[in-house]
Order: structure tokens, then sequence, then C-alpha cells
């Protein structure tokens, strides 16, 4: 192999491994953090339904999930997993940190996001 070829093989594999590691310091550094994206995923949640079925989502984590009669899926905070049962509505409109449980009975539980964030 001529000596301009390894400079442009080396080249390439230690550009693409210094590219990766910028990338990873920049998010790091000036990307958002990890309690900013949980509230805004939060804050843009939009739930609306009964809850027909509860499993436990093995691939993902064991979360607690609920999956509602107009077939939306979603997953319970662990804090929250005894709370939810089937049957109960729930309502949460996008931009608010509070979750509506109505309950049999006319029973409400409302529930706060701002409580699971640490």
């Amino acid at each position: 192999m001529r000596k301009i070829d390894k400079v442009i093989i080396f080249s390439i594999l230690g550009v693409l491994p210094a590219c990766l590691i910028l990338f990873f310091l920049w998010n790091t550094i000036w990307g958002p953090s990890t309690k900013q994206v949980i509230t805004e995923t939060d804050l843009s949640e939009n739930v609306n339904g009964v809850v027909d079925s509860l499993f436990d989502d093995r691939a993902n984590h064991n979360v607690r999930t609920a999956i509602l009669k107009n077939h939306y899926v979603f997953q319970i905070e662990s804090q929250w997993a005894s709370k939810i049962e089937i049957g109960d509505s729930l309502n949460k409109k996008k931009g608010s940190f509070l979750l509506e449980v109505y309950k049999k009975g006319n029973k409400k539980l409302i529930l706060d996001y701002r409580s699971t964030l640490r």
C-alpha cells in the first residue's frame, strides 16, 4: 500500500471517532439536561381514555403500561402503578403536569408529574 493510501485510511478512521466524541461533548455541555427533556416530554403528553388493560412491559424495563380503550398506550410512573386500575378514566391535557384519574364510585385522584422529578 502506498503512503498516501495509508494516510487517507488513518485519517478517515481517526476523524469519525473524533467527530463522535465532539458530538457527545457538545450535547453534554450545551444540550438540554435530562430534567429538561423529561419535563418537555411530560408537558407534551395528551391522554384521554378509559384503561382497558394493564401489563408490565418487559421490553421496556418492566414499566407498568396501560392500554386505553382508544388503543393509546400509556406508560405509568412507578409511583403511580398501584393507583391506576382497569376501568379508571385518565385525563391529561397537553401543557399540564396534572393527570386526573376518575375511579369507580365518582372518586377523583389527581397525580402531579412534578412530584416524579428529582
